[in-house]
Order: C-alpha cells, then sequence, then structure tokens
C-alpha cells in the first residue's frame, strides 16, 4: 500500500538520520467525514467508498495535534513512535447511520468497485499517484475487515493528553450546518 510503504520509508530515514524525534502515526482523519462524506452526499442522500464491512478507528486531527504538541514538549518520548486513534472503530455504515441521526434523513453507504472509485477520482483530475494512493488505502482497509488492524483503537490520545479522544458523534455536532443545509 502506498502511505503505509511510504511512510515507513520516512520513519526509517528520520530513525536513521540521527535527528531527535518522535513519530505519529494517526489512522484516517475523522475530517475527511464532514470535508469529503458530505460534500460528496448525492440527492438521494447516498455516498460511495470501497471500503466493504472495514471498520477503522478514525481519529480527529486535533487530537493528533494534541499528541504531537505534547512529543515536541517532552523528550522523555523522543525515538518512539505512537499509533493514534479514536475511540471507536466504525464502519462506512455506522458513518452512515451517524449521519442520519444527525441530518434527520436517510443517508446511506454504497460499497463500490476500486475501479469506480479510481475512475470517479481521475474523472476530478486528481494527480494518477494520489488516485492510486487513495484507492490503495481503501482496498486495504477493506482486506483488513470489520476486525482488522486499522480497526485497532489505542490508548495514546488519552494516555498522552490526559482527555478522551473526540468522537464523530461529536464532530458531527459541530458541522450540523454542512450537512443539513442551516
Amino acid at each position: 500500500m502506498t502511505f503505509v510503504r511510504d511512510h515507513g520509508a520516512c520513519d526509517r530515514y528520520l530513525a536513521d538520520s540521527g535527528v531527535p524525534h518522535a513519530i505519529v502515526r494517526p489512522n484516517l482523519f475523522l475530517q475527511n467525514v464532514p470535508e469529503n462524506t458530505i460534500p460528496a452526499l448525492d440527492e438521494d442522500g447516498n455516498f460511495y467508498v470501497n471500503a466493504a464491512d472495514a471498520r477503522i478507528s478514525m481519529v480527529d486531527t486535533r487530537d493528533v495535534a494534541g499528541v504531537a504538541a505534547v512529543l515536541i514538549t517532552d523528550a522523555r518520548h523522543e525515538g518512539r513512535a505512537y499509533d493514534v486513534t479514536g475511540p471507536e472503530a466504525l464502519s462506512y455504515g455506522d458513518v452512515a447511520t451517524k449521519l442520519s441521526a444527525v441530518a434527520g434523513r436517510k443517508i446511506t453507504y454504497v460499497d463500490v468497485p476500486d475501479k469506480a472509485v479510481y475512475d470517479t477520482l481521475s474523472g476530478f483530475g486528481l494527480d494518477e499517484w494520489l488516485v492510486g494512493a487513495l484507492v490503495d488505502l481503501y482496498g486495504d482497509y477493506k482486506r483488513s475487515g470489520a476486525d482488522g488492524y486499522a480497526s485497532e483503537v489505542t490508548a495514546t490520545v488519552q494516555d498522552l493528553t490526559g482527555r478522551s479522544p473526540r468522537t464523530l458523534d461529536a464532530l458531527l455536532e459541530e458541522s450540523l450546518d454542512a450537512l443539513t443545509g442551516s
């Protein structure tokens, strides 16, 4: 998978450099839901992703920033790597249920083939590398399944920042206007 391979190469390069560091490895960002999924809803309330029933422990970018702030201000974390996740693993079916509850209308997740996603993203003029990497990412999530590596929930946010990671429900409440058109 492109992103995992490239991030791994960067991690190795950094470790071999001798530069003091700590590595933050966030899972998929929760902000993808209000920034990408909600705007992509069709007139029938459908959105399309090639993730099958994969569950992903999506994380709020603000929680990632909170972890990073701790790591850069506390030398005890030097040379360590941290997987950063949200508090729960959600499938895109779960995302649709949560969107429906907030929007007050039926939102439906439609699983689509990788090729359909590739063709659609390519049609928007995205770079071929990015399109391939995104299709690979979700293909890997799909292969991981409902209880695979992408569903792992870590305690990193709580342990390092002292507070619980933000939930999709909370983020959707913040994004209510975008979802309801208010």
